[in-house]
C-alpha cells in the first residue's frame, strides 16, 4: 500500500487556522481587546504564525507575538498556545 501526504489538506488546515485566528483578532479588536490568545497544531504552528505575521505587514499595523514566561509559545495538548498583541 502506498501512503502518500496530502499537501493540499496540510495548506488548508493552515489557511483555516489563520482564519480562524484572524477573525478572533479582529472582534477582539473591535469589542477595544488588543491581547488574543491562540493555541495552533504542534505541526503548522510556524507556518500558520507566518500568514498572520504576512497579514499584518502587508496593512501596516504594528504587532507583537508576546512571551509566555520566557517562551515564545507553550506546549498545550497538541498544539502551541501563542499571545498575539496589537501594537497601534
Amino acid at each position: 500500500m502506498e501512503i502518500k501526504l496530502n499537501t493540499q489538506a496540510k495548506e488548508q488546515r493552515i489557511l483555516n487556522y489563520y482564519n480562524e485566528a484572524m477573525e478572533k483578532i479582529a472582534k477582539y479588536a473591535e469589542d477595544g481587546f488588543d491581547l488574543t490568545e491562540h493555541v495552533f497544531p504542534k505541526d503548522i504552528y510556524s507556518e500558520v504564525r507566518n500568514h498572520i505575521n504576512n497579514h499584518m505587514s502587508a496593512f501596516k499595523i504594528k504587532f507583537a507575538w508576546i512571551s509566555i514566561g520566557d517562551m515564545n509559545s507553550v506546549a498545550v495538548g497538541e498544539g502551541r498556545l501563542m499571545r498575539f498583541k496589537i501594537l497601534n
